[in-house]
């Protein structure tokens, strides 16, 4: 009967020790934690500013591409409009030329 009483000591003993080596462990980690987080705070901060950049990045190359698009579009109409006044002269030359011709006549 002593022996059991001196083996249930022992195990409430070991219990209570490893509970309280269980807390000791537990508000380490939670230091360790919150200096973590405390580490990470202003990375999480640069990496958002990082984000955000990267978005008006993208809003800025979107906006130079379109302009792009449109002067190169615009481009394209004034060399297709040069392009047909020659022609535009022509007829206007061949036209008063049979004008010329018909009260010649």
């Amino acid at each position: 009967m002593a022996i059991m009483v001196i083996c249930l000591a022992i195990v409430l003993i070991a219990l209570v020790i490893g509970a309280i080596m269980g807390n000791q462990a537990r508000k380490g980690i939670q230091s360790e934690l919150n200096k973590m987080s405390q580490t990470m705070a202003p990375l999480q901060q640069e990496v958002n500013e990082m984000q955000r950049q990267t978005s008006l990045l993208s809003e800025n190359q979107s906006s130079i591409q379109h302009s792009i698009e449109k002067s190169k579009s615009d481009v394209q109409e004034t060399i297709q409009t040069v392009k047909e006044i020659p022609g535009m002269y022509k007829e206007l030359f061949a036209a008063n030329s049979d004008r010329k011709q018909t009260v010649a006549h």
